[in-house]
């Protein structure tokens, strides 16, 4: 299997996602849990996902932390192993040995297929550049895939085998998308909202996260992001109000924080901001979004 593109192309990840299903890949899944654990000395910083992603190891070895069975499990993946991340999960990733893995992130208005090929060494500076977008978002098999993994990623001992043949179901629907998709190969513009969205689910929590800092993150002209912003999805100030908020929830349910320390944890100046945006966005208050999915 010939792993680095020439180009980011369709039938690129394609080619790949065939080899991976004529191996019978994954032959080992493991399922990450959206509950709580501890970093411990010497952890690379925790990195929390909005959306559903999953990796198939195709060299080399990969080190994860994760949460399983309500307990941190560190995790070395081989070639033929699968990882899969319910959104929000809670993720710790140790960069060091040399390692290739395809990936999957199942976004609200796409899907985007990755590779990965890390050299070995000092932490990757930034997203990898071969990547393809489809132009739609999942359908409503893979949705339903996907929240049967949810529920058995929550379970104490999870069935492997219901499990890998949902993650290889999966994989065929990924087939179908890249074979018979109109999509669009990735265009600078896809690529640099894209590095937006990732640098705004990294930093979130920073209270002086702005248009002007992430446009100079991304070394463009903050009124190109806000068109872009615009164009790709429903403007800056509430894409980001958004990607805090999904946060926001995550920490309510799975966490016993008070509101006060969600807030800021989120990177809200005041808590009065906070409840005002979570209504925005949610249509009721943080304390009562708590209390009703509890009593569920």
């Amino acid at each position: 299997m010939r792993y680095r593109p020439l180009q980011q192309t369709r039938e690129y990840f394609s080619g790949i996602l065939r080899g991976i299903l004529e191996r019978g890949w994954p032959s080992d899944l493991v399922l990450a849990s959206t509950r709580s654990s501890k970093s411990v000395k010497g952890d690379p910083p925790l990195r929390i996902e909005g959306d559903a992603r999953l990796m198939i190891m195709l060299a080399g070895e990969h080190r994860h932390a994760i949460t399983r069975s309500g307990w941190r499990a560190d995790c070395r993946f081989k070639p033929g192993d699968g990882l899969y991340w319910p959104g929000h999960a809670w993720n710790i990733t140790f960069w060091k040995k040399p390692c290739v893995y395809f990936g999957i992130v199942y976004r609200r208005s796409f899907t985007r297929y990755l590779m990965v090929d890390f050299p070995g060494g000092r932490p990757p500076a930034g997203n990898t550049p071969w990547s393809w977008h489809s132009s739609q978002p999942a359908g409503g098999a893979v949705l339903h895939l996907l929240r049967g993994l949810d529920v058995l990623a929550e379970e104490d001992e999870p069935d492997p085998e219901p499990a890998r043949q949902m993650m290889l179901a999966l994989l065929h629907l990924a087939g179908n998308d890249l074979r018979d998709s109109a999509g669009y190969e990735q265009s600078a513009e896809g690529g640099t909202w894209e590095r937006a969205l990732d640098h705004l689910n990294t930093a979130y929590s920073d209270p002086m996260l702005s248009r002007d800092s992430v446009a100079a993150a991304l070394k463009v002209h903050p009124n190109y992001l806000s068109a872009l912003a615009g164009k790709k999805g429903e403007g800056f100030h509430r894409t980001l109000e958004e990607i805090r908020i999904a946060h926001a929830r995550n920490l309510l349910l799975r966490s016993p924080l008070k509101t006060a320390e969600i807030s800021a944890a989120c990177g809200y100046g005041s808590v009065t901001s906070f409840i005002r945006a979570f209504r925005r966005v949610m249509g009721e208050y943080p304390g009562t979004f708590r209390e009703r999915i509890t009593k569920s």
